[in-house]
């Protein structure tokens, strides 16, 4: 089709489309559109593209042969006779002149609604199998969010009572060490005379007591990042718990999609 778009002269510059207009007269109603004069035009480009219309009006080529169906026009129609056409009737092979006569007698327009209903069956088929993956999919994908979700809540269960353990450990230990930094006081103000050893046991008992109070600014930093690592285990759950959502959500357009096919298969066949 590149031929017939204008390549240019020495004056004038060449184009990228080219296009035609085919004006027939409905008068007589032969055309199943309401108006009395009916313009069918074409334009095809240099990339291959083509583009139709009816009286100016975008449409598909699809369009332009329903139109012209059981009027005597289009390519394989009999108002105008090629030679090859001739053949075709003079020949004693009837599948040569079968084509020809279902066009006359308006059976071609028939088969071809039986091809395109073969073609959206066979699609429909397509997109069964392609929803079969999809749910298969879907399920899968289910079953392995369940079972991350069921992971992660029995590690914050467990990272929970750990914490709470070693918490509940470190202020045993401290209420220990106060005692008995209360009782080497109380006995500091009462034996003065060991005081040496006294206070070597005191300063033991505050640099033990120390050290603990250490451990329990640290074990209060862990505490303070578990209980961060909690909240994104819990985003992460929302997140997972949205997912799963929209996977019963695709799962039911899936079967919504199976019902409206299973529907329409009776309809195309």
């Amino acid at each position: 089709m590149e031929e017939v778009i204008f390549q240019g002269t020495v004056t004038r510059r060449p184009v990228n489309r080219g296009s035609v207009s085919l004006s027939v007269t409905n008068e007589d109603g032969s055309l199943p559109i309401p108006f009395e004069e009916v313009e069918v035009g074409r334009q095809v480009f240099r990339d291959g593209g083509s583009e139709y219309s009816i009286n100016r009006s975008a449409c598909r080529l699809r369009d332009v042969i329903d139109l012209c169906r059981d009027t005597g026009l289009g390519a394989n129609a009999y108002s105008i006779i090629e030679n090859r056409m001739i053949d075709a009737i003079l020949s004693d092979r009837a599948e040569e002149r079968r084509a020809l006569f279902e066009e006359a007698a308006g059976v071609g327009k028939y088969k071809d609604r039986r091809k395109a209903a073969t073609r959206r069956l066979e699609r429909a088929e397509i997109d069964v199998q392609r929803l079969d993956d999809v749910i298969s999919e879907v399920q899968t994908k289910v079953r392995s969010l369940a079972r991350q979700k069921g992971k992660a809540e029995r590690y914050l269960e467990y990272r929970k009572r750990r914490l709470d353990v070693e918490v509940s450990v470190v202020r045993s230990q401290l209420d220990v060490l106060r005692e008995r930094l209360s009782g080497v006081k109380e006995s500091l103000d009462q034996d003065t005379e060991s005081g040496e050893q006294t206070v070597v046991q005191l300063h033991t008992a505050e640099a033990e007591y120390e050290s603990m109070r250490l451990r329990e600014v640290e074990a209060e930093k862990e505490r303070v990042v578990a209980a961060q690592t909690l909240d994104k285990v819990r985003e992460q759950l929302v997140r997972w718990e949205r997912d799963l959502a929209v996977a019963d959500e695709r799962a039911a357009y899936a079967g919504r999609r199976l019902a409206q096919i299973d529907e329409e298969r009776p309809e195309a066949r």
